[in-house]
């Protein structure tokens, strides 16, 4: 809430998302419940300029969520990928549009990036050989030819797979990962 303080969010088996301030009080408008359970942690999401944060909260179902600090559903949320999230999602910048944008796999072998307003982007889903493993992916610049950003998941086959932001493979980017 760019009070300077920190704040823990988490989600509960009564399908309520908390957000608590640092002595452990719930912020205005929350908690808030949702249709269902959360099936990862809350991730932060950058909403760009003076528009503050929100959280993007996967569920147990095949709907991804984005909240606002105040507890409000986003614009153009909830999405539904018709499969469960795979990991948790994480968010960066992936098409350089200047806003964040929010990385996710789920469990029919896809990786997804889809814009903080959660509208498609050209070139995702990208298709995994096999279902990612449980966790988040991993993001960074490896190759120093790329200006943009590159995503590494690990898959339950025993690879990690490193895919441009443009959503095509890095080359003949795929190793075991005994």
């Amino acid at each position: 809430d760019e009070d300077s303080y920190p704040e823990i969010t988490f989600g509960s088996a009564d399908s309520r998302i908390h957000l608590l301030d640092v002595y452990g009080s719930p912020l205005p408008g929350w908690p808030l419940e949702l249709p269902a359970k959360l099936h990862w942690q809350p991730s932060q999401l950058s909403l760009g300029g003076n528009s503050g944060y929100g959280l993007v909260c996967a569920l147990v179902t095949t709907r991804i969520y984005v909240l606002s600090l105040e507890g409000m559903i986003l614009p153009g949320w909830p999405i539904n990928t018709g499969y469960p999230s795979g990991s948790i999602p994480v968010t960066a910048d992936i098409d350089a549009d200047g806003l964040a944008d929010i990385i996710f796999a789920t469990y029919n072998d896809r990786l997804y990036v889809v814009s903080s307003s959660g509208g498609r982007i050209e070139g995702w889903p990208f298709f995994l050989d096999s279902r990612s493993t449980r966790g988040a992916v991993a993001i960074g610049h490896l190759d120093p030819d790329i200006t943009g950003l590159q995503l590494a998941i690990s898959c339950i086959d025993g690879s990690v797979i490193l895919i441009n932001g443009s959503g095509s493979i890095a080359g003949k980017w795929r190793w075991p990962n005994v």
